[in-house]
């Protein structure tokens, strides 16, 4: 029987080898035992880490294997899959009741303190890794008077200032000082990815290196478990691998590389979701954003189905992103990006997202001295507080937003906008609204804010049952600048007045 053990530094795996084997060999004693210390995470300095190939070597010879049959590259062993008939067993972090019961039978007797929830704490500050664990208890047992309050607000206080006790650093500093040089450049960078995962598209832009180079980085940072790949093709770190590389990326990388990588990531989702918004709804670009593409390798998204499903797994990244552009002084991507989900995000239901992007869009935009940036960003949040039911704060927007386009005389300054603020059903002015924003469009050639008073009228008519007249006013919003009757006119008895047209003037083209 041959049995392999593998994981993440510091998960366990010798204590769990010597205990099995030490069970095993109290069951029925072996003819022979290997045993060596590699030291692999001792805290003096003076006891370097042994040298894997060489004991491995040192184990072959004396099991009889010929020298010239052993391997010499230390990336052949790494994961001995090829092992015929071998048991390979991948041990993880505890889960969090494995790790409070592994506290409470490590500390037995120290009180708990004011905080009922402090070894629950604890275990969430030591990301349930056993290394950590037994290294905060031992710490624990050697300071008496301490409560476990105390242990908890020390942890809490050293998170807060990104730093990790000397022991828990141990496991993922001896893991990076063994990399090469470009792998230890992508899992520091990695770790200022402010999403819960991301995939070889991301990576690449933050490394501004090429697809298949980042790949193949990917692939060997995840066997070496520094990575774990969440599904297929998605990555994402294990809490103290990634704190400890956000350590080492604010120590080793120049705040102006730091800067750039995460500018070229921000680009990287910006272009990514406008081409995605594009492929789903082409009729729509020119109301959008135009983003240029990005200079690092971005999906190729030609069908709606890939570009929606892009846009559903990458949904929780990009509302990251935009909280993390908007407060981290790149506040134009954050602007952007509001714009360009507008529509995935109403139409797919996600109204908590879409107040969490939006709302950051306005702010955003206000520190960029961006008006009409704000009274986009206004519309799209008094239209999701509609959908929510929120009638009196979708009205506060709605009316903001008018006010701002019409100091700066830009286009979807729909007077309909404030009819959001309204239950269904009380449309009685939101024709005329939408009639005088389709003259004022037209008089300043603004199509598209054209536009979008041809959609305020169809969705206006769609919502009294006008379908035939709602489909026309929304057909002929793709393309402006056409005449248009703005259909029956609703009164406050609830009948219609005969047709009518609002006035264009005529332009010289």
């Amino acid at each position: 029987m041959i049995s392999t053990i593998e994981g993440m530094a510091g998960v366990g795996k010798t204590r769990l080898a010597v205990h099995a084997g030490y069970l095993l060999h109290q069951r029925q004693p072996f003819e022979r035992v290997f045993f060596v210390d590699l030291r692999g995470f001792d805290p003096d300095p003076a006891q370097p880490p042994a040298d894997p190939a060489a004991v491995l070597d040192g184990f072959l010879r004396l099991l009889g294997m010929p020298g010239h049959q052993i391997p010499h590259d230390l990336d052949a062993r790494r994961r001995l899959a090829d092992l015929l008939a071998a048991t390979h067993l991948c041990v993880d972090a505890f889960t969090p009741d494995e790790a409070r019961a592994f506290l409470a039978g490590a500390v037995p007797g120290i009180p708990v303190g004011s905080d009922p929830r402090a070894t629950a704490r604890i275990a969430r500050r030591c990301r349930y890794l056993p290394l950590a664990l037994g290294l905060v208890a031992g710490h624990i047992r050697g300071t008496p008077g301490w409560t476990l309050t105390d242990h908890a607000d020390r942890l809490d206080e050293r998170h807060h200032d990104r730093r990790l006790d000397t022991g828990v650093e141990l496991a993922p500093a001896l893991s990076h000082q063994r990399l090469p040089a470009d792998r230890r450049r992508l899992l520091r960078l990695l770790a200022l990815h402010p999403g819960q995962d991301f995939d070889a598209y991301a990576a690449a832009a933050m490394a501004d290196a090429d697809l298949d180079t980042t790949r193949a980085g990917l692939v060997l940072l995840r066997d070496d478990h520094l990575l774990q790949e969440a599904t297929p093709g998605r990555f994402t770190f294990h809490d103290l691998t990634r704190a400890y590389a956000a350590i080492r990326a604010a120590d080793e990388e120049p705040p102006p590389a730091r800067r750039a990588a995460l500018t070229r990531l921000f680009d990287h989702y910006l272009a990514t979701a406008a081409a995605a918004m594009h492929t789903l709804h082409p009729a729509e670009s020119l109301l959008r954003p135009q983003i240029l593409p990005p200079g690092t390798p971005a999906p190729g998204l030609t069908g709606p189905d890939s570009a929606r499903e892009w846009l559903d797994t990458a949904r929780p990244t990009l509302v990251a992103v935009a909280v993390h552009a908007a407060t981290r002084g790149r506040p134009a991507h954050t602007t952007l990006l509001s714009r360009i989900l507008q529509r995935y995000l109403a139409a797919g239901g996600h109204n908590t997202d879409a107040v969490t992007v939006h709302d950051h869009g306005y702010r955003a935009a206000r520190q960029n001295g961006d008006p009409v940036g704000q009274a986009h960003a206004l519309i799209d949040i008094g239209f999701t507080y509609g959908r929510l039911g929120r009638y009196g704060s979708a009205a506060e927007s709605m009316q903001r937003a008018v006010d701002l386009f019409r100091h700066t005389g830009r286009g979807r300054a729909r007077d309909d906008f404030g009819d959001v603020g309204e239950p269904p059903g009380r449309n009685e002015t939101a024709v005329d609204r939408s009639a005088r924003a389709l003259t004022r469009s037209r008089q300043v050639d603004d199509r598209v804010g054209e536009a979008y008073a041809l959609e305020g009228l169809g969705l206006v008519h769609l919502e009294l049952g006008w379908h035939e007249s709602a489909a026309d006013h929304l057909r002929r919003a793709l393309t402006p600048s056409t005449p248009i009757s703005a259909g029956p006119r609703p009164t406050t008895s609830g009948r219609t007045s005969p047709l009518w047209t609002p006035p264009c003037p005529t332009r010289e083209r």
